[in-house]
């Protein structure tokens, strides 16, 4: 009997083991996903900070904000993103008055920087930010002890005060975009020695740069608003060629000696620099195969008169006491050449504008009876013919300006038996 029941034990033991497993298992499986739930909720909605070390962070539209660090690390790399979401913004101050971090990479998601958020750092020498685009709130280095900043290569607009006080400040990457520098933005940074300039600003806010230590510099294309923001503020200007490498300068004097002679080397660029005696105009003629120098690019803000049919070896313009004129130089070898400076009238002038209106057929001049035809445009060169009757011309093939009251031009005319020439006259 005890037999009989204790088998009848074994079958009731077989047929409840399956069923505990089951419950077991499913159990376990509900547990599993409830914890996976949870994670995945507290991940990506935030509300636990399950962030990177130091960090303290706040959910702003679909981007995430760091709103301050008490970590320790020194070379602190931001991550793009902190529980699922992209780090997009650093809030203002967050990083205010932190004495620990030494450099700051930003990754490519953060768009804006708040107001004063690096201001006040006294250890942080280095920033690089990997981003494209991003906006800067006001003063956001301003008094700390930034050495070098990499910004934004497509960086539109430095805030106002961005950089102010940042004394130790020696090098900031200009990125080509960069349309505006705002007030005060490098006020009081007296380790630049000098800063170099894109011809895309087009606005350079109050004491941009102010305070900045004796000899300092703008460096920027002729022509450029920082090159009127360095004039006006009186700073010392320094012209750029396209790439921005400075200008190798030459002093030019009024007067015709041996100080204006130079020499060139090949295939490089430097550069003129004048200071007009006093105000009024000038005639700059150059002498030397090979060489060319380009006023009519290099003056900004005077009246400028075309020279002969765009020859740019013989110019004349209107400078003003006490302010520097530049003349970039280009040569095709290792030459020597000079430049002449001489003073003239406004006269001059109108006597250009005649030249070029005749020469594009816009113009009339009278050709008297008994004026003598040239070779060249010179009384001395060799008297060719006479002018038999008065002739009125509307299109000459060239002139040459050579004082106040005379100006030369060339036509083709019919000579005897010669046939036709291409002569001068002098034109009264």
């Amino acid at each position: 009997m005890e037999r009989v029941k204790n088998q009848s034990d074994k079958n009731i033991n077989k047929e409840k083991t399956p069923i505990s497993i089951i419950r077991v298992t499913v159990g376990a499986s509900i547990g599993v996903c409830v914890l996976v739930l949870l994670w995945l909720f507290v991940y990506y909605t935030g509300i636990f900070d399950v962030s990177p070390s130091g960090f303290e962070v706040n959910m702003r539209g679909s981007g995430m904000e760091i709103v301050s660090y008490t970590g320790e690390e020194k070379n602190l790399k931001i991550p793009k993103t902190i529980n699922g979401h992209k780090v997009v913004y650093i809030g203002e101050k967050a990083f205010y008055k932190n004495d620990t971090v030494e450099k700051l990479v930003l990754p490519s998601t953060v768009k804006e920087v708040g107001k004063q958020a690096f201001a006040d750092t006294k250890s942080l020498k280095e920033i690089e930010f990997s981003s494209k685009y991003t906006q800067f709130g006001e003063g956001a280095f301003e008094n700390s002890s930034v050495v070098k900043a990499k910004l934004p290569t497509r960086l539109q607009k430095i805030s106002d005060c961005m950089f102010k006080n940042c004394k130790s400040v020696t090098n900031v990457s200009f990125p080509d975009d960069l349309k505006s520098i705002g007030d005060e933005a490098f006020s009081g940074c007296s380790s630049l020695k000098s800063m170099t300039i894109g011809d895309e600003v087009l606005k350079i806010g109050k004491d941009a740069f102010a305070n900045e230590q004796t000899g300092f510099t703008l460096n920027s294309i002729i022509g450029s608003e920082t090159e009127n923001y360095a004039r006006d503020n009186g700073i010392e200007y320094v012209p750029c060629n396209s790439y921005y490498e400075a200008y190798t300068k030459y002093s030019l004097h009024y007067g015709k000696n041996s100080l204006n002679t130079q020499q060139v080397s090949e295939g490089r660029r430097g550069i003129l620099s004048f200071f007009p005696s006093a105000t009024g105009y000038y005639r700059i003629t150059l002498e030397g195969k090979g060489v060319s120098f380009f006023v009519t690019d290099a003056i900004k803000d005077n009246q400028v008169c075309p020279s002969i049919k765009g020859d740019e070896s013989d110019f004349i313009g209107y400078y003003q006491q006490g302010k520097e004129y530049f003349f970039p130089v280009r040569s095709d070898g290792f030459v020597n050449y000079e430049v002449n400076v001489a003073k003239t009238d406004k006269d001059i002038a109108s006597m250009y504008k005649k030249g070029e209106n005749l020469l594009k057929g816009k113009g009339k001049c009278s050709l008297d009876s008994g004026s003598s035809l040239y070779k060249n445009h010179s009384t001395n060169s060799e008297n060719v013919a006479q002018v038999n009757s008065d002739i009125m011309l509307t299109k000459v093939l060239d002139y040459y300006i050579e004082d106040s009251k005379h100006i030369w031009y060339q036509i083709n005319a019919n000579v005897g038996g010669a046939g036709k020439q291409d002569l001068w006259f002098r034109s009264k």
